[in-house]
Parts: C-alpha cells; sequence; structure tokens
C-alpha cells in the first residue's frame, strides 16, 4: 500500500512541477496595435516588464515556439479587432481561425529569455497564426525564425 502511495505523491509532485514550468505569468508586455503600433492587427511591440502580466499566460512549446493564454476579460472592443481581425463573437465555431501579423517584428534577447525560446529565433514574421477562441481565453501559437543575415 506504502508503495502505491508514495507513487502517487512522487506523480503528483512531478505533474505540478512540469506544470508550474511550462506556463507562466511572464514579466513581459505584449502591444498589439498593429504595425508600428498605429492600428491595424498583429503585435507592434514585446517587452520585458518590472511585473508579470496576469492577462496572459505564455507556454513555452520548443526551442522556437510559443503559446499566448490571453484573458478575454481583458481585451477592449479594439483589441479584439487588433487580435482576430473582428470582434470575437462574429466568428462561428466552425471557421478557421488566424492572428495576422501584419509587420516583422524582432524579439529582444531579454523577452526571450523570459520565454526560454532559443535567441538565434527572434524574429516574428509577417503572416497568420494558429489562434482558438474560447469562452474565457484567446490562445495564439507563434514560431519565430531566425533573422536572416545581411
Amino acid at each position: 500500500m506504502k508503495p502505491k502511495i508514495y507513487s502517487i505523491l512522487v506523480m503528483a509532485l512531478l505533474c505540478s512541477y512540469f506544470t508550474a514550468h511550462s506556463q507562466s505569468k511572464a514579466p513581459i508586455g505584449f502591444d498589439i496595435r498593429g504595425r508600428d503600433c498605429a492600428g491595424g492587427g498583429g503585435l507592434c511591440s514585446v517587452n520585458k516588464t518590472s511585473s508579470p502580466n496576469n492577462d496572459i499566460d505564455i507556454q513555452k512549446l520548443n526551442k522556437n515556439t510559443f503559446v499566448l493564454n490571453i484573458l478575454r476579460a481583458s481585451l477592449t472592443l479594439d483589441e479584439e479587432i487588433s487580435v482576430a481581425g473582428n470582434y470575437f463573437s462574429s466568428f462561428q465555431a466552425i471557421l478557421p481561425k488566424i492572428f495576422i501579423q501584419d509587420g516583422d517584428l524582432q524579439f529582444n534577447n531579454d523577452v526571450l529569455e523570459v520565454i526560454g525560446i532559443d535567441p538565434k529565433y527572434n524574429l516574428l514574421k509577417t503572416g497568420n497564426y494558429p489562434m482558438q477562441i474560447k469562452e474565457d481565453e484567446v490562445i495564439i501559437t507563434l514560431t519565430l525564425t531566425e533573422r536572416s543575415k545581411k
């Protein structure tokens, strides 16, 4: 009986450890006002901040991909349009949802370190990224690429 209880306890501790380390409320600020922060779709800046953003969870998936979980209640209607190109309420469940990044965005090393992304992958390219709109959160999967050398 004791080995079974011990095994269950070890499994519970491991699960809580991996959950705590794979998803976090990181001290990072995301500005979603589009290209040059002048309106449009996508991120215009990402910065390390002094305190965690309680409205966004960040989950690293691999060396260059991470997921943003954004609390829907924290977004204004204008921010909904910046994120999804329309109000969330206008989406039908069967339609694919995409996050449109309308301009390249370079991440600085401080931000990459906090997220745990390999620093050579520091560029969010213009394009479409997978997005899910759930009842209480928006989930966006972002993949960074290597900045081309000139």
